[in-house]
């Protein structure tokens, strides 16, 4: 959406709720698949090497997850970051060689 065409505040209310649009999807989505590998928060965090109130931050929607974090992630539970932010609900990994 091109939103030059709002005003200064009426842009900042739209990006905000975008924003948090993605964040409730990437929210969901991780803890579904954290609970779909039958771990804890505790566990994941250790494993993307997070802290565990950080990792905590972000499945409450607390906090935006920084791309390293999501690329993390995304490569532990083997989706794309499209699937994570709710771009696609196909969670399968594409590369640039399929056709």
């Amino acid at each position: 959406m091109d939103y030059t065409h709002f005003s200064g505040y009426c842009q900042w209310v739209l990006l905000n709720k975008f924003r948090g649009e993605i964040l409730e999807d990437i929210t969901n989505r991780l803890k579904e698949l954290r609970l779909s590998k039958n771990i804890t928060q505790k566990q994941l965090a250790e494993i993307i090497n997070l802290s565990y109130s950080g990792y905590q931050y972000i499945e409450y929607g607390k906090k935006q997850p920084i791309l390293s974090n999501l690329i993390k992630l995304a490569n532990y539970f083997e989706v794309s970051l499209d699937y994570l932010v709710g771009r696609t609900d196909d969670p399968k990994l594409h590369t640039l060689d399929e056709k």
